[in-house]
């Protein structure tokens, strides 16, 4: 790639920039004023652009994905991913929903830690259990995200799902949260905040394990997925 206006005229652009040659330029030649201007915008979205690290390159359980810039209309079928994405602060703008006034679902589907949150940011519930195509699609959504597995799996729809948007495709089962976070963070140029959220809980964590009293060793976890076994 060629120089650029500001790395060949390095004096006039420092002029240009304080403003001494402003006046002058506009009275005698404006045409040159305003192509000026338009490079040095370029220059600076382009400085932007490259800083960012868009676009950028995503794995996923599907295979690479390529996100030109970061994404500002997310649609989740995944009520496990969807508090992920709204603890980073991701644009959700619709999410799949898990049958109403469960256990650990409120009155909308949405699980109960993050529900309110949804409801603040108007994200809109797009089907109840069964994922809907068309509902997606109405979203206009710029990136899909989709669980590899679970209930809330739409992974048998992914190849609908392509011909509307990009998507990402994670397999939860695998990896732990911290993990699940860190990749949607750098699908949606939230890394940092995603970051913070990790390190908030490790600094709880830390505070929380001189006042735990652990019981009698060995202790055994079991999970039952009551829908599973249907």
């Amino acid at each position: 790639m060629g120089s650029s206006f500001a790395e060949e005229n390095p004096r006039a652009m420092r002029q240009f920039i304080s403003g001494r040659a402003i006046k002058s330029t506009l009275k005698s030649q404006p045409q040159v004023y305003i192509l000026r201007a338009a490079l040095l915008l370029l220059f600076i979205v382009f400085r932007a652009d490259a800083s960012d690290g868009w676009p950028r390159q995503i794995h996923s359980e599907t295979g690479t994905v390529t996100l030109q810039q970061p994404p500002q209309r997310i649609v989740s079928t995944s009520v496990t991913l969807t508090g992920a994405l709204l603890a980073i602060d991701a644009p959700v703008v619709g999410s799949g929903a898990g049958a109403p006034g469960g256990r650990f679902t409120d009155a909308e589907g949405f699980l109960r830690q993050w529900g309110d949150i949804a409801r603040q940011r108007q994200v809109k519930r797009l089907y109840i259990g069964e994922p809907n195509a068309e509902s997606i699609a109405g979203m206009m959504p710029d990136l899909i995200v989709v669980s590899a597995t679970g209930n809330d799996s739409a992974i048998r729809l992914v190849s609908q799902l392509q011909a509307i948007a990009p998507v990402l495709v994670v397999n939860y089962d695998d990896k732990s949260w911290q993990q699940v976070m860190t990749l949607l963070g750098r699908a949606t140029g939230h890394e940092a905040l995603a970051g913070k959220r990790v390190a908030e809980f490790d600094q709880r964590v830390a505070g929380l394990k001189p006042q735990l009293k652990l019981p009698p060793q060995p202790v055994s976890a079991m999970i039952w997925n009551g829908g599973a076994a249907k």
